[in-house]
């Protein structure tokens, strides 16, 4: 018997479905051009349902992948209580699995607007 998953309401929005590159999580990615919503499911428990990354926020999209029991997040805006990233394009970002609900990622490195801020 199939089982529903996910269901995505709004027609803005496509849903792909794919695993990290270490096969220990599936995610389910809802994307439109301007926003993300990423939830992720234990390969190992695949019935334990989706578990939602971060609330879907109008103009932020982020992109994750995990590695020895964190996760990373790619975003244009950072998910915790930093706010806006000013000048710098992209924010790099991670937490632990455990932590994965609360927001309370961990920046590790902000992305110059553009190539010739590198210095």
């Amino acid at each position: 018997m199939d089982t529903v998953v996910f269901t995505e309401d709004d027609p803005r929005y496509c849903v792909d479905i794919t695993c990290t590159k270490d096969g220990n999580f599936i995610s389910i990615n809802s994307n439109s051009r301007t926003s993300s919503e990423v939830y992720v499911i234990d390969a190992t428990n695949p019935l334990g349902g989706p578990r939602r990354v971060h609330r879907r926020i109008h103009d932020v999209q982020y992109f994750l992948e995990h590695h020895h029991g964190f996760f990373y997040v790619l975003t244009n805006r950072p998910l915790d209580r930093v706010g806006k990233l000013g000048n710098r394009k992209l924010c790099l970002g991670n937490c632990g699995v455990e932590d994965i609900n609360s927001g309370d990622w961990q920046v590790i490195l902000f992305f110059p607007q553009s190539h010739s801020e590198v210095g």
